[in-house]
């Protein structure tokens, strides 16, 4: 009876270490299967990822791209609103023709006024070139200011001790005082509307004076120099 009750319990062993055994076999198999997918699932990661880095790297490249074709025209843009549609052009100065040879010549001139109790004094400044190769000590000449139209404004002669060096030029100044009118009761009794009828004809060296040196025409009249030699010229 022992023997058998021995017998059963080692047939039963056996039979449980061989169930074991498939058992473990199957997991063995099941775990290389897993670590097998687990080796081409990281594969196909680091596969992704790097293509996923290449394609970001790419898309940088070409975002810089864009951004900077962009900025380019952007600032093109702006250019070409802030730039003026014509360039403007620079008034050319028109530089005063040089005094010919051998003439005494009235090249410059200017003019303001001042008033001195009852008297207004206008004061003309002018620039006199000697044309020629010997100092001028005296000179008999007269200085004639006209409008464009050819009106004469003021007219005055010049002193006669004049010393200009040769080939040079000298400024002068001609001064002339005319006296203030009084305003009388018959003026005061004038309308309003006339008294400026009457104010705008001026005339003379008062209209000389409110002109611009440009809109005034100037010319001397030369009658006989005497130069630093004695020597005497008659012009003609």
């Amino acid at each position: 009876m022992k023997r058998m009750t021995l017998v059963c319990l080692l047939i039963c062993s056996t039979a449980l270490g061989a169930d074991q055994a498939a058992e473990i076999k199957q997991l063995r198999m099941e775990m290389a299967t897993m670590k097998k997918q687990l080796a081409n699932i990281t594969k196909a990661f680091e596969t992704l990822r790097d293509e996923t880095l290449l394609t970001l790297v790419d898309t940088q490249k070409r975002t810089g791209k864009n951004v900077e074709q962009l900025c380019q025209r952007l600032r093109a843009i702006e250019a070409k609103q802030h730039k003026p549609r014509h360039t403007p052009r620079r008034p050319e100065k028109k530089e005063r023709p040089k005094p010919p040879k051998d003439t005494l010549s009235l090249v410059k001139w200017n003019w303001g006024k001042r008033t001195a109790g009852d008297w207004r004094i206008h004061s003309i400044k002018f620039s006199l070139h000697n044309g020629y190769a010997k100092r001028i000590k005296m000179v008999h000449a007269s200085v004639r200011f006209d409008d464009l139209l050819g009106n004469q404004l003021h007219a005055f002669q010049l002193e006669q001790d004049l010393r200009i060096p040769a080939m040079s030029q000298i400024e002068f100044t001609h001064e002339s005082a005319t006296k203030k009118q009084r305003v009388s009761d018959s003026y005061r009794s004038i309308p309003e509307e006339i008294r400026v009828i009457i104010k705008r004809r001026v005339t003379g060296i008062d209209r000389m004076m409110i002109l611009k040196p440009e809109d005034v025409v100037g010319k001397i009249e030369v009658k006989k120099i005497v130069f630093g030699d004695n020597s005497v010229l008659q012009v003609k």
